[in-house]
């Protein structure tokens, strides 16, 4: 079974974000600079599909999730995954 598109991104360049990440923000904001980006285009998916922003604007999607993402609205990977179900 092949993995989402989203995941197969991350598994071919999330190394290289990481490391990225870690030479422009340093060691100890690196890992908060990776998250950020990952959170930020994992909602951006979401708003590009269609879903609702959860902060007032009319930006484009990776606009509007870098604010969700900075104003708390979303916070973790569990708000962006889609609940697992058995064929």
């Amino acid at each position: 079974m092949n993995a989402p598109p989203f995941q197969q991104l991350l598994d071919a360049h999330g190394a290289d974000l990481h490391r990225f990440c870690l030479a422009q923000a340093g060691p100890h904001h690196g890992p908060d600079c990776f998250q950020e980006a990952v959170l930020s285009a994992l909602r951006a998916q979401q708003l590009i599909k269609g879903c609702t922003p959860r902060v007032a604007g009319t930006h484009n999607a990776p606009t509007m999730a870098q604010m969700e993402v900075a104003a708390g609205q979303v916070s973790r990977s569990a708000d962006l995954m889609p609940p697992v179900t058995n064929p």
